[in-house]
């Protein structure tokens, strides 16, 4: 960790959690995030590097008020933990609530992601308003109404504790990723893309890009697999059957289709991906949830 000579603080830790539980413990729950981002440390001539969350934040005043950040960052993460130890196995029958443990990969035959490749920096337009009228889900936006708009921290741990219920690991067994950009997560996320005219792997995760006009040809190829969506700004609810287990997303808009039906369905959040060219696909972590509904609102 660095202190600068303005009496900001930066930290660097693994994860976004890490560092802002540092940033609370140093500068009190009432700290004001100046700038965050993901960095490389280390290595030799730029392999082996290791990816760092870095935080810069400073003390406010007084008189701004106190906000719950510290108390209810804990809470999220407490209850991270807690789903991790000693949880039952879920089936793709959906007759366990909640898997056995955080897999290191959340889809078995493909590569684990990092986090949302995100950096903070100026105010986030935080209002009950703004967040309804993204139309998130009741639970987030109950989550902070009693927060002050300013306290940036405070919202951020808020919103994850909201959604931490749903970023459990995903389900055991193969999956196909389906819906219109599924293909855009499965290329990210090196599994093999199948158009719905060609013929599908016999067994194992593969992703397609598919409509209603071929559920046709999902219910030929399907199998055993269960069903993983993937929303965008265009409807793909039609897709949605008892055999769809998580909800993934791409773009803003996406980010809160996935989201409402998460808590209304309780599917797992499984994917995030932005609409950039640079975009890769992250695992939907609380926190790293939490950032993309930054980016949904806005800057003030």
């Amino acid at each position: 960790m660095q202190h600068s000579p303005t009496d900001t603080l930066t930290v660097e830790a693994g994860t976004a959690e890490q560092a802002l539980e540092e940033i609370t413990t140093r500068l009190g729950p009432n700290a004001e995030i100046i700038d965050a981002r993901k960095v490389q440390k280390g290595g030799i001539a730029g392999f082996f590097a290791r990816e760092l969350v870095q935080i810069t934040a400073r003390p406010r005043k007084a008189h701004d008020g106190p906000a719950p950040f510290e108390r209810v960052l804990e809470a999220a993460l407490a209850r991270e933990s807690a789903e991790g130890d000693d949880a039952p196995t879920e089936s793709p029958d959906r007759q366990a609530p909640v898997p056995a443990q955080p897999a290191p990969a959340a889809i078995p035959q493909t590569p684990q992601r990092a986090a949302a490749d995100w950096r903070l920096s100026g105010g986030a337009n935080w209002s009950v308003t703004a967040l309804a009228r993204c139309d998130l889900p009741s639970p987030i936006v109950e989550a902070v109404m009693d927060l002050d708009p300013r306290d940036d921290l405070g919202w951020i741990a808020a919103i994850a504790g909201a959604v931490a219920p749903w970023c459990r690991p995903l389900p055991t067994g193969s999956s196909i990723l389906v819906g219109p950009s599924a293909d855009k997560v499965g290329r990210s996320l090196g599994m093999e893309v199948v158009a719905p005219t060609e013929a599908a792997p016999y067994g194992g995760d593969f992703a397609a890009p598919v409509t209603a006009s071929n559920r046709d040809w999902l219910d030929t190829v399907r199998g055993e697999r269960w069903l993983h969506l993937v929303v965008d700004d265009r409807a793909s609810m039609e897709l949605l059957s008892d055999e769809v287990l998580a909800v993934s997303w791409v773009g803003g808009r996406g980010v809160a289709g996935a989201l409402r039906l998460a808590s209304s369905l309780g599917l797992v959040l499984g994917y995030g991906m932005g609409t950039g060219r640079s975009a890769t696909a992250y695992r939907a972590t609380p926190v790293d949830v939490a950032l993309a509904i930054r980016e949904l609102v806005g800057r003030r």
